[in-house]
């Protein structure tokens, strides 16, 4: 008898594919994007892909979800830490979301949780998993004879017969204290006894202890009808932050939802817009991550992940001239700094064979652009200048080398 698939409808990320995730176990139909697919670039994943015990599916999001998300993401500070791919994976389950269960839709926030200040208390010592034996309580004898005389008198030589009687009482006291201290050791060893076993994980605790420490036992119902599948902490925020379904990987969750904002290094102030580079107070490229927490009076406090070490390699050498042309490589040192028109290139206007549209563009076939300059010097696609002549490796002032000449 075939076993009950706990998900309906399972997006999955490109992690599931690398580690090697049973998904045929968990979901009756596997769902991505084709970009997905684009991502995994190893040889033993891709030959993986070709033999998959299920059928895979690949369905790309419609706009207006694909809008949604990326309004949300941008709520959350996460937009600047989302790839395309991330946003159209959060955006087909948010789709498949509302075509499957669409009375849990209003359920949905439109709104990001803002994190409220903890109290901070007292530091707890019962650490689960860890036996922490109680103290003795430790009881004081008073004793005459520990007093070293003390509430007596110095003329005792002259009364021998008062000592005598002194020295009989604290014999008959010290008898019953020592009496009373068996008991009391007695009693100490049976509560030991039975304290050994509460500080042991055992199965009837299990599920109370992994709550004490914060993790998931089980974070999956009986059923679900669409469940996102991913490592990536930024997807895993935003996901949760809409109230979507997340399954994770070797328990790679986050423990808390967080919403982020950026604050300048160099005039401490802050904005609400992730996606900026540049400070729009004081023009400087100093802008870092910081988390928003609002206390109980309302106010927003911003806590730093981290300290941001800014990289100055590279800064020793001097700025080489500007220089002119469409394939020149002059670094952007402001935010309103103009930059030299380019014209598109073939390269962006390749077309795609399996688009609904392919039929009425003027070549059905794609175009592979290798004998302009721009092909050859690998311009925007990650190669040698990709990054607007920004490169800190080497000096921009030294000559590059064209090529090998012959002697």
């Amino acid at each position: 008898m075939e076993e009950e698939k706990r998900i309906g409808l399972l997006v999955a990320d490109s992690v599931a594919f690398i580690k090697r995730a049973p998904l045929e176990k968990w979901s009756s139909k596997v769902v991505t994007v084709r970009d997905v697919v684009s991502e995994i670039r190893d040889k033993a994943s891709r030959e993986r892909l070709q033999v998959l015990p299920f059928d895979l599916s690949f369905r790309e999001p419609s706009a207006d979800a694909l809008q949604h998300v990326t309004r949300f993401a941008k709520k959350t500070g996460d937009y600047g830490a989302l790839s395309p791919v991330d946003l159209k994976l959060i955006s087909l389950t948010y789709q498949l979301h509302c075509e499957q269960d669409p009375l849990s839709v209003p359920k949905l926030r439109q709104e990001p949780l803002k994190q409220q200040v903890a109290e901070r208390g007292e530091a707890s010592l019962n650490i689960a998993g860890f036996y922490s034996p109680r103290k003795k309580s430790v009881r004081r004898t008073e004793s005459s004879g520990k007093a070293n005389g003390v509430g007596g008198n110095d003329e005792t030589d002259n009364d021998r017969g008062n000592c005598e009687e002194e020295e009989h009482v604290e014999l008959v006291e010290q008898v019953e204290n020592l009496e009373l201290e068996n008991t009391s050791e007695q009693e100490d060893g049976r509560e030991e006894d039975d304290d050994d076993e509460e500080g042991w994980i055992t199965p009837e605790n299990l599920q109370q202890v992994c709550e004490e420490m914060g993790a998931v036992l089980d974070d999956l119902p009986q059923s679900l009808s669409v469940g996102c599948i991913t490592t990536d902490f930024a997807m895993q925020n935003v996901l949760l932050q809409m109230g979507l379904n997340l399954i994770s990987l070797d328990g790679k969750r986050i423990r808390q939802l967080r919403t982020y904002a950026k604050k300048c290094k160099g005039c401490f102030k802050t904005t609400l817009d992730t996606g900026r580079v540049w400070c729009p107070w004081c023009g400087n490229r100093s802008l870092y991550r910081v988390s928003v927490i609002v206390d109980s009076s309302g106010r927003m406090q911003y806590k730093p992940l981290g300290r941001k070490q800014f990289s100055h390699r590279g800064l020793r050498y001097p700025l080489s001239a500007p220089k002119s042309g469409r394939h020149a490589q002059n670094p952007v040192l402001s935010p309103d700094q103009q930059v030299t028109y380019r014209e598109r290139r073939q390269r962006e206007n390749k077309v795609d064979p399996l688009s609904q549209d392919y039929v009425t563009l003027p070549s059905p076939f794609v175009v592979h652009d290798v004998t302009s300059r721009g092909a050859r010097l690998a311009m925007g696609t990650g190669g040698r200048g990709s990054r607007g002549g920004e490169n800190r490796r080497r000096n921009p002032n030294a000559v590059q080398p064209k090529g090998r000449r012959k002697k």
